[in-house]
């Protein structure tokens, strides 16, 4: 992957957990928690996305339809064995993914997103490594 394509900022504070993923991203993300391997985000609004879940691979696609989306989740867990695809129709595309759920989130899986900018907003936290 070239370097100079990777662009990625990741936020991490006690009150707000923010992860931007940009074009080009494709990542896997490992720590400690005892989340079941299948776990995916629930999508309680997703806004103008269209969510795909298939649970024999324990894959999910959210597509945005429109250049700009706001998804509202209930959870974003996503375990070790799982996948989140997000495919943005362009790369100036933005899509934030916001948890309004109590907890923290926890990423175990992988997450794939080739185009536009990807954004993960948990107010209460979110637990890498």
């Amino acid at each position: 992957m070239n370097n100079e394509r990777v662009k990625s900022k990741i936020k991490l504070t006690r009150q707000l957990a923010v992860i931007f993923l940009a074009a080009g991203v494709s990542t896997s993300l490992c720590f400690a928690d005892p989340l079941e391997n299948n776990a995916l985000p629930v999508v309680n609004d997703p806004g103008t996305a269209s969510v795909v879940t298939d649970p024999t691979t324990s894959t999910m696609t959210w597509t945005a339809m429109d250049p700009v989306t706001i998804m509202q989740l209930t959870s974003g867990n996503l375990g070790s064995a799982a996948t989140l695809n997000v495919y943005l129709p362009t790369d100036t595309s933005r899509l934030l993914a916001k948890v309004t759920g109590n907890g923290a989130s926890f990423w175990e899986g992988t997450i794939n997103c080739l185009r536009g900018l990807f954004v993960f907003e948990n107010i209460n936290g979110l637990n890498i490594g």
